[in-house]
This record gives C-alpha cells, sequence and structure tokens, in this order.
C-alpha cells in the first residue's frame, strides 16, 4: 500500500551518528524518482548515474523476466530496488516470434527508466543446464544486445513452485493461477536479487 509506513535509515555525514526517518511508500518512490530524473537531466551517463544512486541507496529501476515457451512474466522494482511488482505477462501464438515481445519489453524500459535487466535461469536441479535454460540465455543475450542494457541471469529454480505456493495461500482458484503464474515469477525472480544485493551491501 502506498500510505503504508517504511523505514530509510542512514548516517549523518555531520555527526556520524544513526539517524532514523519513517516515510510512506508513495514519498519513498516520489523522492527516488526525482533524484533518478534529476541526474538524467544533468546529462550525467547512464554509469555514473548507477553508481550514484547505488551510493544513496537509490536505482532509477530493476526489470525481472521469466522467459517462458510462449510468454514473458514482467516484474519491476521501486525507486530504491526495496521491492518488485508484477505488472503483466507479454504473451505470443509461437515460441521463436519474438520480435513483439523484444519491442514490448523496451516499451517497458522506457516507461520505467529500467536500468538493469535480471532474467530467471531455470537450471536442472543437478545444476545442470537443458533447453529451457539455454533458451534463456539466447533471450538474454538477443535482449543486452537490443536494450544495451546490462542483464543477469539469476538461479530461478523452484520459483514457479514458490509462486505458485503463493498463489494458493492468497486464494487464488487454481483455474485462476495460470493466467498470473509467470507474472509472480518474475517477481520472486527480481525479488531474489535485490534481497541478495541489499544483503552483500550490509
Amino acid at each position: 500500500p502506498q500510505d503504508k509506513i517504511v523505514s530509510v535509515q542512514g548516517t549523518s555525514g555531520t555527526t556520524g551518528k544513526l539517524t532514523l526517518a519513517f516515510y510512506t511508500q508513495k514519498d519513498v518512490d516520489v523522492w527516488g524518482e526525482c533524484v533518478a530524473r534529476g541526474l538524467t537531466m544533468a546529462g550525467l551517463t547512464a554509469e555514473d548515474r548507477l553508481h550514484i544512486c547505488y551510493g544513496y541507496g537509490l536505482f532509477t529501476g530493476g526489470m525481472g523476466l521469466d522467459f517462458g515457451a510462449k510468454t514473458v512474466g514482467v516484474a519491476i522494482s521501486d525507486p530504491l530496488l526495496i521491492t518488485a511488482q508484477g505488472i503483466e505477462i507479454i504473451r505470443r501464438k509461437e515460441e521463436n516470434k519474438l520480435r513483439k515481445t523484444y519491442a514490448r519489453i523496451e516499451a517497458i524500459i522506457e516507461e520505467n527508466d529500467v536500468e538493469k535487466i535480471v532474467v530467471g535461469l531455470p537450471k536442472n536441479m543437478n545444476n545442470t543446464v537443458g533447453e529451457r535454460a539455454i533458451a534463456c540465455e539466447e533471450f538474454a543475450k538477443n535482449l543486452e544486445r537490443r536494450t544495451g542494457l546490462e542483464v543477469i541471469m539469476w538461479d530461478e529454480r523452484l520459483t514457479t513452485v514458490s509462486a505458485e505456493k503463493a498463489l494458493m495461500e492468497s486464494g487464488v482458484r487454481r483455474e485462476n493461477r495460470k493466467a498470473v503464474i509467470d507474472q509472480i515469477a518474475a517477481v520472486f525472480i527480481l525479488q531474489g536479487y535485490l534481497d541478495c544485493q541489499a544483503n552483500a551491501g550490509r
């Protein structure tokens, strides 16, 4: 919820003491977007913006993708790289016809100021790479070439299982789960990456 209180903590540059302030999620989102857009307007390169945003705990946006045979689940992060939200599922009629899929992803990137993409890598449980994972790697390479953005492969083993469990616990009926499962899987992929990055920075 946009009015839910979230905490932001940091150390004062003058006193060195830990400070703790409380804002609503809406406040945090607006603040992050304003800083990110200001850096863009100042003429800084994407790389410089990325370094500054990371330095202040900000980010213009991350995207998580769950690449399937005929669908791509899409999730994006908030500007502070705290949470992932599912936004849509891109569908196609044939597995290898991806022109419209790439075009839609590029539009979402533009709409949400995305500067990093995380693509799920469905390894086998014995850590080997099968046909589906190879297809995901090829998709990621093409996406990186088309967008010029960094694309990270993220181990998504059991992601679909976790997404299915989350939907069951939320009371979503079995016949309705298929319509959103890929989107929820994308959320788990991106959130896993965000949480890992946050823990690494502690």
